[in-house]
């Protein structure tokens, strides 16, 4: 019962966290920089736990170092799931475990 309690209690959490992620990206949209909606949005999928994450060129609107930042700890928190990444930088390619290149 407890773990039953606690799956609860994190879908509630992630629930809010969406939400109020996206009253900010709502409300304050006008001023967060492209980086910034991005790390939102970022954050937004990551807040549901899914079995794969996939990051479509979502981090073209960040310097390298912080794409770099980005993905070593989406790397690191998510262990134990698939992670799609999609980019036209090299930066970040050594992390992961595999590359694919389409010319």
């Amino acid at each position: 019962m407890n773990s039953l309690k606690i799956f609860f209690k994190n879908n509630y959490f992630n629930t809010i966290i969406v939400l109020i992620l996206s009253l900010i990206t709502g409300f304050f949209s006008f001023i967060l920089s492209g980086g910034e909606k991005s790390r939102i949005n970022i954050a937004q999928n990551l807040a549901n736990e899914p079995e794969i994450i996939m990051i479509d060129e979502s981090l073209t609107s960040v310097d390298e170092k912080m794409e770099y930042s980005i993905f070593e700890n989406i790397v690191n928190n998510f262990k134990d799931k698939t992670i799609l990444c999609i980019s036209h930088r090299n930066s970040s390619k050594d992390m992961f475990d595999k590359e694919i290149k389409i010319f």
